[in-house]
């Protein structure tokens, strides 16, 4: 129920966004962004970014991205604007975490995966789920 109450406000509030653009951007929107939700399906290996060596070589690479920054600024004194923006971008990436979660929580209230710790941690209900 809540679900679904979450999902209408949603849809009214893109419906209003993009109300008073021409009815050709909107079927522009609508093919290129709603449809492809609306049909995606998961598969390993096929879905892109879904294999084992990509989640491997994406790791790798963030890591010694990571290693080579601290090696390049080790004897740079920080600059000012440093901290405003950590701070800012540290407050984005919590909005954004909450965003994630309430999404995992919505989705898996709606596929009935908090009913038992089998739905949570096994099963799903078989019906399939529009956009999962």
């Amino acid at each position: 129920a809540h679900a679904s109450a979450v999902l209408a406000m949603l849809e009214t509030a893109t419906r209003m966004l993009v109300e008073p653009f021409p009815m050709a951007f909107r079927d522009a929107v609508h093919s290129s962004i709603v449809e492809p939700i609306n049909t995606f399906q998961w598969k390993t290996g096929e879905t892109l970014m879904t294999s084992a060596s990509f989640l491997v070589i994406t790791h790798v690479i963030y890591g010694l991205s990571i290693q080579g920054l601290i090696h390049f600024t080790k004897n740079t004194p920080t600059p000012k604007w440093v901290k405003p923006f950590s701070f800012f971008h540290n407050m984005f990436m919590s909005l954004l975490s909450l965003l994630m979660l309430i999404g995992l929580l919505v989705g898996g209230y709606e596929q009935g995966r908090f009913e038992s710790l089998n739905a949570f941690l096994c099963h799903r209900r078989e019906e399939v789920q529009p956009g999962l």
